[in-house]
């Protein structure tokens, strides 16, 4: 069996640094992999309706500030040996 986590590309973890510090310190743990959200659009948060919580809120504050999955991945790639 392989374990992994999702590395966050948006909210107050995904400052560069910080998305760097978490790889390499779950390559250097022993995790297997890592993965990114990929979502480019996110839904409108001023309008209630997000499908999955209970008061059709979204979850982040700041949905918009993402990096872009690809970019992200290949800039850990560079900084990792995943």
């Amino acid at each position: 069996m392989q374990i992994g986590f999702n590395l966050p590309n948006s909210g107050p973890l995904s400052a560069v640094a910080d998305m760097t510090r978490i790889a390499t310190e779950g390559e250097a743990t022993g995790f297997d992999y890592l993965t990114l959200t990929d979502h480019v659009v996110l839904p409108d948060t001023k309008v209630p309706g997000y499908p999955y919580s209970e008061t059709g809120a979204f979850y982040e504050e700041a949905p918009t500030e993402r990096h872009e999955q690809l970019m992200g991945m290949a800039y850990i790639a560079a900084k990792t040996l995943w």
